[in-house]
């Protein structure tokens, strides 16, 4: 990944522009619906995806986003390289689909906290 690009896409802000505690707020009331595993927080630790089947794949609604400038980052790496029928996987809800869903934010939230 090139630096500069890297760098530019920061964004900045002050302390007082995000709404922490609602943040906190989301993120505590999520984790009460969906315990935090000790897997889900040492991936975040190390800075690494989630590796677990169905864990380190894409959802559907990423299909949709993976090319807007802000999410240029928020994928991992060769997640889209698939030979699978792609119109086929943005359609797909598998049993493992809402909890994947409330695994990424609290993921998020990790990372942040460490």
């Amino acid at each position: 990944i090139d630096r500069e690009l890297n760098i530019s896409l920061r964004l900045h802000f002050a302390p007082d522009e995000i709404e922490w505690g609602l943040v906190a707020g989301y993120l505590n009331h999520l984790a009460q619906l969906r315990p935090v595993t000790d897997h889900l927080v040492q991936c975040a630790q190390q800075g690494i995806w989630l590796e677990k089947a169905e864990e380190g794949k894409p959802l559907p609604e990423d299909f949709s986003i993976r090319g807007l400038v802000w999410a240029y980052f928020a994928f991992c790496p060769g997640w889209f390289d698939s030979d699978d029928d792609e119109d086929l996987l943005r359609n797909v809800e598998t049993s493992r689909t809402h909890e994947a869903r409330a695994d990424r934010p609290l993921y998020y939230g990790l990372r942040l906290a460490f």
